[in-house]
């Protein structure tokens, strides 16, 4: 008897081969199919109706969600963190999607909402409100049971981080509540200080700056009469960002500064909090504001680390304002005496600091994007 197989039959075992891999494929598309349609009904009839070009993402994610058991390490979970990233941006951008939900979610939420609601939660994904409309989709809790025995500690650390600030979107005043903020602060520092050589640190500087970013760059909006403020601690509005004089949408209260100083004693921003609150930039309704420069940067993200910077070598400059460049601020205020005083102070640090007058142009914030 032969040992070699003849050329036919080895044509017919290559091709029951190729069948039986075939069916193999089949079987498990239609298996991966079937869970995601039994675990999430409503959103699988409704994403595969309503737009086709998001369904393959999400079809694929919600498998390997629901079947975690393939995750076994940082990296794993690292790539099941960046498809959800990436599909909370195309669910944001789906327009016969966005308009479905909204009418679903209606002024609410409403009870049938709900049952929407629960689908995204199983697949770590939040719904944002703000005004009582659906505002769009958050990163959620996701994977718990997974994250601890998988995840190593710096990265459990981070994956905290992340959800804790995700809290912080939505809502009409979006800064009037900053305690996600200062959540995250916390275990930002955390990570920070127990794993300085972590390759989770440049991500969680990006996240602790936005967090600190309220609670350091505002301004205080001064009354017509002044009187008020020469009687007492007067702080009526506050206004997160830029040269702002209009209250909607980032307007913020100093009690939110003051409420991170007493439950944070031992933050390393502490000082730098205390010092903004102590003396915080103002603007009145005179046109112009004399801004207290220290640095100018070409971008906005070079800005933003310089600022980072010196928050966390406990320097008080907290502010980012766009003008030909963007201009780093120690201080600003309507009232020219305060700037020359506040350029003394600063000097004693950044010798070349100046002072520049500005009118600041009309801006209409109507919505706070926090996620970039």
């Amino acid at each position: 008897m032969s040992k070699f197989i003849p050329e036919n039959k080895r044509c017919g075992v290559i091709l029951l081969l190729a069948a039986a891999l075939a069916t193999a494929t089949t079987l498990f598309a239609q298996d991966k199919d079937e869970l995601v349609q039994k675990t999430l009904p409503l959103l699988n009839e409704k994403i595969r109706s309503l737009d086709q070009g998001i369904y393959p993402d999400f079809l694929k994610y919600a498998e390997r969600v629901l079947r975690p058991d393939w995750i076994k390490t940082d990296e794993d979970l690292n790539l099941i963190f960046k498809e959800r990233e990436a599909l909370i941006k195309k669910f944001n951008g789906s327009e016969p999607l966005g308009r479905f939900l909204s009418d679903v979610a209606g002024i609410g939420p409403t009870s049938d909402w709900e049952k929407y609601d629960h689908e995204f939660g199983l697949i770590g994904i939040n719904t944002v409100f703000a005004e009582g409309m659906l505002a769009g989709f958050a990163e959620g809790p996701i994977l718990e049971g997974t994250i601890l025995r998988v995840a190593s500690e710096p990265y459990r650390l981070y994956i905290n981080l992340v959800d804790a600030y995700a809290r912080s979107y939505g809502s009409e005043y979006t800064y009037m509540d900053l305690e996600p903020e200062i959540e995250a602060i916390e275990i930002g520092e955390s990570l920070i200080a127990s794993f300085p050589e972590s390759k989770y640190i440049d991500s969680t500087k990006r996240i602790l700056y936005k967090s600190l970013f309220p609670l350091t760059d505002w301004h205080v909006l001064l009354p017509d009469d002044l009187t008020l403020v020469e009687k007492s601690d007067y702080h009526p509005f506050c206004i997160v960002g830029d040269l702002d004089k209009e209250t909607y949408p980032c307007w913020t209260d100093i009690g939110e500064p003051k409420r991170f100083l007493d439950f944070y004693p031992k933050s390393r921003f502490h000082d730098v909090v205390a010092r903004i609150v102590e003396e915080p930039s103002e603007i009145g309704r005179s046109k112009s504001v004399h801004l207290v420069i220290v640095d100018e940067c070409p971008d906005e993200e070079s800005a933003q680390d310089l600022i980072l910077n010196y928050l966390l070598n406990g320097i008080d400059i907290p502010h980012l304002i766009k003008l030909e460049s963007y201009a780093v601020v120690y201080r600003f205020f309507s009232d020219p005496e305060k700037a020359r005083r506040a350029l003394e102070r600063i000097r004693k640090t950044k010798p070349g600091a100046s002072i520049r007058e500005v009118i600041p142009r009309i801006t209409n914030r109507r919505s706070i994007q926090k996620g970039g």
